[in-house]
């Protein structure tokens, strides 16, 4: 199945890459590691019984994010093997650690609420939130609906 993302898409991760330039890396180099970045996704996605969501949604847009920049990740490795053989770019470093960030959050289960909108997971807002008005600041001296007061006397 071919990746999410687009080879125009890619390409502007990486400063003042030209495409199709005699020295420059081919289109189907890149779309090569879109698909095999999708695969990883995928495989995610199969052992987690995640399906695709539809192509516009959140999720769908997140899923090609993660798709792009691993592709991206990839180009930029290339390109620095090619012009700068024995060293690793900060961009190259920057894009990969960006997809291993989001590639380990979709296993966590962190995009569960994109992908599929009737997932339950555990939202903590609720119990961190006060009951009954309890967390509401009391002006006891202003409120007509304090029956005890501090000093009152009966």
């Amino acid at each position: 199945m071919p990746g999410l993302a687009q080879v125009d898409a890619v390409v502007i991760h990486i400063p003042h890459f030209i495409r199709n330039s005699p020295a420059g890396v081919a289109d189907d180099a890149i779309q090569t590691w879109i698909d095999t970045r999708w695969e990883e996704i995928n495989a995610v996605l199969v052992r987690r019984a995640l399906a695709v969501p539809a192509e516009g949604t959140d999720g769908w847009t997140k899923l090609e994010l993660i798709n792009r920049l691993g592709a991206a990740a990839d180009l930029a490795a290339a390109l620095s093997a090619t012009f700068s053989p024995g060293t690793r770019w900060q961009v190259e470093k920057n894009l990969r650690d960006d997809y291993l960030r989001l590639l380990a959050g979709l296993d966590r289960g962190d995009l569960d609420k994109l992908l599929d909108p009737a997932a339950q997971t555990a939202d903590v807002g609720p119990a961190m939130q006060a009951i009954g008005g309890a967390d509401a600041p009391r002006h006891f001296d202003r409120d007509a609906n304090v029956f005890f007061q501090k000093d009152m006397r009966f």
